[in-house]
C-alpha cells in the first residue's frame, strides 16, 4: 500500500503538482510554457529534456495524502506567494527575517517535492518525515535564491552527489542532491541529504 511521503498515512494519496497555484499564478501564462529538466551525475551522461506545455500539466506525481496535499501544502504556497511574486517577474524585494525563514522552508519543502518525482529518489523518508513535523529547513543545508537574466521559462536541474573511492574510484556512498529550480525570473537552490541529518529550529529573534 502507498504511504503519504511526508505524514505516513495510509489514506489514499491524491495528485500534487510540484509547483501549485498560488505560485504559478505569477508567470504569464498567456500560451505553452517551455519547461525543462536537467539531470547530472558524476560519471554518468546527463540527460537534458526541453518540451511545451501548460501550467496543469506540469510536474505532478501522486506521492500526499489530501490532507497534507490541500492542508499545511497549500497553506504554505499560499502564504509565500506574495513575496515570490515580485521575484518571479524580476523586480527588486527586500525580506524580513522571517520572510526569509518562511521562503527557506518554503524552498526545502518543494525541493523535497521535485525529488519525489524521481524513481531513482535517493533522499530518504525520513527525511521527509522531519521536515513534515517540524516544518523547518533542514540543518545544515544553504538555501540560495537569485534572479535568473535569461527568457523566463519553467526548469529543474537535480544533480545526485556520489562520492567516490579514492582508490577504486567506485561509489562509496550518496552524500546528497542539489536541486535548483527556476520559475520566471527566480532561481532557488538547496541541497538536501541523501540521509538523514537533524533538523534545526531557526529563531525569529
Amino acid at each position: 500500500m502507498r504511504t503519504c511521503l511526508f505524514c505516513g498515512s495510509t489514506a489514499k494519496v491524491t495528485l500534487e503538482h510540484a509547483l501549485s497555484k498560488p505560485i504559478l499564478r505569477h508567470v504569464a501564462m498567456s500560451g505553452p510554457q517551455i519547461a525543462e529538466t536537467l539531470r547530472v551525475e558524476p560519471g554518468r551522461d546527463s540527460v537534458h529534456r526541453q518540451w511545451s506545455t501548460t501550467v496543469r500539466n506540469l510536474w505532478k506525481r501522486k506521492a500526499y495524502c489530501a490532507r497534507c496535499n490541500n492542508g499545511w501544502m497549500q497553506a504554505m504556497d499560499e502564504d509565500v506567494s506574495p513575496l515570490i511574486g515580485p521575484m518571479i517577474n524580476g523586480h527588486p524585494t527586500i525580506l524580513s527575517v522571517e520572510d526569509k525563514h518562511a521562503l527557506a522552508t518554503w524552498v526545502t519543502k518543494m525541493s523535497l517535492v521535485f525529488e519525489s518525482l524521481y524513481g531513482d529518489r535517493v533522499v530518504p523518508d525520513s527525511v521527509y518525515r522531519a521536515f513534515h513535523a517540524s516544518r523547518e529547513p533542514i540543518g545544515a543545508e544553504s538555501i540560495h535564491l537569485a534572479r535568473y537574466e535569461g527568457p523566463e521559462h519553467i526548469f529543474h536541474a537535480r544533480r545526485v552527489i556520489r562520492v567516490p573511492d579514492a582508490t577504486t574510484g567506485d561509489v562509496v556512498r550518496v552524500e546528497a542532491v542539489l536541486m535548483t529550480i527556476i520559475i520566471g525570473q527566480l532561481i532557488t537552490q538547496t541541497t538536501l541529504p541523501a540521509e538523514h541529518r537533524e533538523l534545526i529550529t531557526v529563531s525569529h529573534a
